[in-house]
């Protein structure tokens, strides 16, 4: 037979874990869906890393390295990131207005697809940052020593009218 004792604290134990707040998930991640090679993931709350896997959706805090010779590609939305090999960034802010990420070294190709004038994307190198006000293709390297940052911005091909008859 249970005693009143028992029930009284196994209702409190549940009242209380009722009134704690989960959070909802985030309406926006970057999901990984393609890796090549020896890819690493550190989730932001923890701090061991791990294997990467296809399909993990990234949110603020976490990490992502590249190994020698392996590659990864995300997507935010319409958006692609590709990095290259010995490639290391950490999502600092992401969520449905601003996509802010880190490069601390390596290789980063954006395919920015579309940009609503709420969105903001920022990519931040140890030496400079990049706020990605148009659409386009997008590259920003880090060297070794994180004392140099490249960033290109490769235009669509315009297009040229056929002459006439």
């Amino acid at each position: 037979m249970f005693s009143s004792k028992r029930i009284f604290s196994a209702l409190g134990a549940a009242a209380l874990l009722a009134t704690i707040v989960v959070a909802d998930p985030p309406a926006r991640v970057a999901r990984i869906n393609y890796l090549q090679g020896p890819v690493s993931l550190q989730r932001g709350d923890l701090e061991e890393w791990a294997q990467a896997i296809i399909n993990y959706p990234m949110v603020a805090n976490d990490s992502l390295w590249t190994d020698d010779h392996a590659r990864a590609e995300l997507h935010i939305g319409s958006t692609a990131l590709r990095l290259a090999d010995q490639t290391s960034i950490s999502f600092l802010n992401l969520n449905d207005q601003v996509v802010q990420i880190r490069l601390a070294k390596g290789v980063v190709e954006l395919h920015l697809k579309r940009l609503h004038p709420e969105e903001s994307y920022e990519i931040d190198t140890p030496c400079a940052f990049a706020s990605l006000s148009q659409t386009g293709d997008y590259r920003l390297e880090v060297d070794e020593a994180g004392d140099t940052t490249i960033i290109t911005r490769r235009d669509a091909p315009s297009r040229t009218a056929s002459p006439a008859p």
